[in-house]
C-alpha cells in the first residue's frame, strides 16, 4: 500500500463507509545502492503481501501456530532463512454497537483496522493498527455540522527480517494519527509523522532498528508535509511548513545523515530566488535542487556543488 494513501487512514475514519476495504499491495522491488554496512535483500530474507487462498501464499506451507488473525483474507509474511516464521493478518474488523438500551439511544461503530507498509527494499515493514468509535453512518448529525470525529488508539508495529526477534512497537500518543508511515530500507529503522487531524499540523518522529528514538521534531517547529527516503535507508529527506515568522523562511527540507547521525536543512520562502520548482534526495546524499535558470546540488553535509544548467533537470518534488 502506497504512503499516500496509508496516510489517509486513520485520519478519514469519520467518512470512511461500513465494510470499506482495501486490497494490500505487492511491495516494490529491491532497490539498488544498500548502505555500505548492509547488503542487498535476498529471496532468503524477505516481507511480502499475500491474499489468503492465492497459490503463492498457499505454497509458503505456513505452520497454524505463527498466524495471526488467521480468518483475515490480507497476510504478512516474514520470510527469515527461506522459510516463513511469522504470518500477520491484516485485520478490517467493524461492529455497531448500541450506547445505551433506551429507545433512540445512538448506535456507534468500533473496529481495528491494520494497514502494512514494506520497506523499498523488501526486508523490513511496518504495520499501523488503529482501534476507533465513531458514530454509526445513520446516526443523526447536526444539520451542517460536519460529523463527530473518532477517537482512539494507534500502535505501529516495524519488523525486520533478517532479526525477526527484534520487532519493536510504538503506540501513537492518545488523541494523534498516522499521517505518514515509511519503514526504512536496510533494516535502518521507522519514519512516521502524526497529527491530530485532517489539516492540522504534522510531527516528525524517527526511531533506530532498536526501537529507541534517534530525532523528534515537534510541529510547532514546522509541520511535516512530506517524508522522503533514500531508496537505500541511509538518508532522509522532510518537508517543513515553518509557523508564520517575520524575516524567516517559510519552508524548509530537514536532510537526515543516518549513518552518520548528522542533519542540516534546506530552507527558502515563497518567491525568493531558492524557491525550488522541485528537488531531490539522491542515495548518496546529495540534495538536488532545480530553481528557475538552474539546478543546485548540495551534498550530505549542506555543502553546495557545483550548479548546473536547468536542462540537465531530474524528475523530483516541490
Amino acid at each position: 500500500m502506497s504512503k499516500s494513501r496509508l496516510a489517509v487512514i486513520a485520519l478519514a475514519l469519520a467518512a470512511l463507509p461500513s465494510g470499506a476495504a482495501r486490497a494490500a499491495e505487492p511491495p516494490a522491488a529491491a532497490s539498488q545502492g544498500a548502505p555500505p554496512t548492509e547488503t542487498a535483500t535476498s529471496e532468503a530474507d524477505r516481507i511480502g503481501l499475500f491474499v489468503a487462498g492465492q497459490p503463492d501464499y498457499a505454497a509458503l506451507q505456513l505452520d497454524a501456530a505463527r498466524r495471526t488473525s488467521p480468518d483475515a483474507p490480507y497476510r504478512l509474511v516474514v520470510i527469515h532463512g527461506g522459510r516463513p516464521v511469522l504470518d500477520f493478518g491484516l485485520r478490517n474488523e467493524r461492529q455497531l454497537v448500541p450506547a445505551g438500551e433506551g429507545p433512540g439511544e445512538k448506535t456507534f461503530e468500533e473496529g481495528i483496522i491494520d494497514n502494512a507498509e514494506v520497506a523499498p527494499d523488501g526486508r523490513s515493514a511496518a504495520i499501523l493498527s488503529t482501534q476507533y468509535r465513531r458514530p454509526a453512518d445513520d446516526a443523526p448529525r447536526p444539520e451542517g455540522g460536519e460529523p463527530p470525529r473518532p477517537v482512539g488508539t494507534s500502535v505501529v508495529s516495524w519488523v525486520d527480517a533478517k532479526r525477526p526477534e527484534a520487532r519493536f512497537s510504538v503506540k501513537v500518543e492518545e488523541g494523534r494519527w498516522v499521517k505518514e508511515l515509511l519503514p526504512l530500507a536496510g533494516g535502518a529503522g521507522l519514519a512516521l509523522s502524526t497529527t491530530r487531524g485532517l489539516g492540522a499540523p504534522a510531527d516528525f518522529e524517527l526511531y533506530g532498528p532498536d526501537g529507541r528514538e534517534v530525532f523528534r521534531t515537534g510541529e510547532a517547529e514546522g509541520s511535516v508535509t512530506d517524508i522522503t527516503a533514500a531508496s537505500n535507508g541511509a538518508f532522509l529527506a522532510v518537508s517543513l511548513a515553518y509557523p508564520e515568522r517575520p524575516g524567516l523562511p517559510q519552508m524548509g527540507i530537514l536532510v537526515l545523515d543516518l549513518l552518520r547521525g548528522t542533519r542540516w536543512t534546506y530552507s527558502w520562502s515563497y518567491g525568493e530566488a531558492g524557491d525550488p520548482l522541485s528537488w531531490t534526495l539522491e542515495d548518496s546524499g546529495v540534495l538536488e535542487v532545480k530553481v528557475p535558470g538552474k539546478i543546485v546540488r548540495y551534498d550530505r553535509n549542506g555543502a553546495p556543488l557545483r550548479s548546473e544548467g536547468a536542462s540537465r533537470g531530474k524528475r523530483g518534488k516541490k
